[in-house]
């Protein structure tokens, strides 16, 4: 992902540094102009394919991408996996288990940490 990232990225830095120690000959130049293009389409290109790569490989980045543009499914999926799902932190097994309320018809969660529960 880095290297990928430093080959789309170099043609905007080669471009930026020529711009900034002779202005006007990148200005002016035919071939300066094909590079300004170049530099455009690969740091686009860059944007497109990191978007890709985030979602195809962080599950933090896909949870916080559905939350924020597909809030109802992402809610709803979340939900259920977290239902469902034991994981361990700092060595300490933890599981979000559903139980029923009989005083009030309704469902809480529990938050079962080492050897306490904690109704969330």
């Amino acid at each position: 992902m880095l290297t990928l990232f430093s080959l789309l990225q170099v043609p905007a830095l080669v471009y930026s540094v020529a711009y900034g120690i002779k202005k006007q000959l990148v200005i002016t130049s035919q071939p300066w102009q094909i590079l300004s293009l170049f530099r455009n389409f690969t740091v686009t290109l860059n944007s497109a394919v990191n978007f890709i790569l985030y979602c195809a490989f962080g599950q933090k980045f896909r949870r916080v991408f559905l939350r924020i543009f597909c809030k109802k499914w992402a809610k709803d999926h979340y939900r259920s996996v977290s239902e469902r799902t034991a994981f361990t932190t700092n060595g300490s097994s933890t599981a979000h288990v559903p139980m029923i309320d009989k005083n009030s018809n309704s469902t809480k969660y529990t938050h079962a940490v080492g050897n306490g529960d904690a109704v969330l």
